[in-house]
């Protein structure tokens, strides 16, 4: 932490350190008895007390510009306040601080300094909207930080942010969408072995789950572009050869997917060649054969999707596209 930050902050920066709220009186009083427009003589008296409280009122003025953060042992006291859980009810809760070198709001990493905090809650996601219950949950867990680092923090208006989840709720239901083909045998029934066979062709892999498989993202860690499921069951099967499957399932999350990736018609590939080699027909899960006229209508829509989450700023395959569509 660097004095350019505190200064820049100015006096109602002391929310944004562990300064106590004795050593904040201590100040107010020493203003009062003599005022004085220079706020460094403000933040000496107030960091003199905050040091009278650590057993000692010693502060190194050679290293202080730029390892103050150090100095104080405020980083260690930040990352020891962290929540222990990062959810609040069925929403992601965080926590960043502002880097004093970078000047980038980051998750708080040990050794790192910070001159700053700033706690958020999502506010959608397909389980719903926030709602006022999750709203005060992260009011308490946010103040509970505050409280652990003597800051005071500002926190927005509950209807105003549960409206805007409700609006955000709203747009992810109407632009929301998972697609499945289900490829059901014609002929004979095929064995977990056949299957993993033909698709691994196709670039797919054996998933953590028995009986699914994936055809991973270019990136690791993020979401698969396709997969493909078939009967968990049989897939468990002490002899699997034995079993007998009649069908399984493509499928495409598609807001988790960037749209170059042209996930849609990998997909309608991808089940249009397995079919032909496996003597499977293409349906839409409830039975009905699925034409190229239908395919094509499902390809049209998609990209009005596309664009209208990309006017949203929500592109599919997006940071804030994965946490929304999760």
């Amino acid at each position: 932490m660097k004095m350019s930050n505190l200064l820049a902050s100015g006096w109602r920066g002391t929310s944004l350190t562990p300064l106590s709220v004795l050593d904040i009186a201590l100040v107010q009083m020493l203003h009062n008895l003599q005022a004085c427009s220079d706020e460094r003589h403000l933040w000496l008296a107030a960091l003199a007390s905050h040091q009278w409280g650590r057993g000692h009122a010693c502060l190194d003025l050679n290293q202080w510009p730029d390892n103050a953060g150090a100095l104080l042992g405020w980083g260690a006291q930040a990352l020891a306040a962290l929540p222990a859980t990062r959810r609040v009810g069925t929403k992601p809760f965080a926590v960043e601080g502002l880097n004093d070198n970078t000047g980038e709001w980051e998750t708080p990493i040990a050794g790192h300094r910070y001159h700053a905090f700033q706690a958020g809650i999502q506010l959608a996601n397909r389980v719903g909207a926030l709602n006022e219950i999750e709203f005060s949950e992260f009011v308490i867990k946010a103040q509970a930080f505050a409280d652990a680092i003597n800051g005071s923090p500002e926190f927005p208006d509950m209807l105003e942010e549960v409206a805007r989840a409700r609006e955000l709720d709203q747009f992810a239901s109407e632009h929301d969408a998972q697609l499945s083909f289900t490829v059901v045998a014609t002929a004979a029934a095929w064995s977990p072995g056949y299957i993993h066979q033909n698709a691994a062709r196709w670039g797919f892999v054996a998933g953590v789950i028995p009986g699914r498989m994936v055809l991973a993202a270019p990136v690791q860690g993020l979401p698969p572009i396709l997969s493909l499921s078939f009967d968990t069951q049989a897939a468990m099967a002490d002899d699997p050869a034995l079993s007998a499957i009649r069908e399984f399932t493509l499928s495409l999350d598609v807001p988790q997917v960037p749209r170059d990736e042209n996930a849609f018609a990998r997909l309608r590939e991808a089940a249009r060649i397995l079919g032909n080699e496996m003597d499977g027909l293409i349906t839409d899960g409830a039975g009905h054969a699925l034409t190229e006229a239908d395919l094509n209508a499902i390809a049209t829509d998609l990209e009005h999707l596309y664009d209208a989450l990309d006017q949203r700023e929500l592109s599919a395959g997006s940071p804030q596209a994965r946490r929304l569509f999760s």
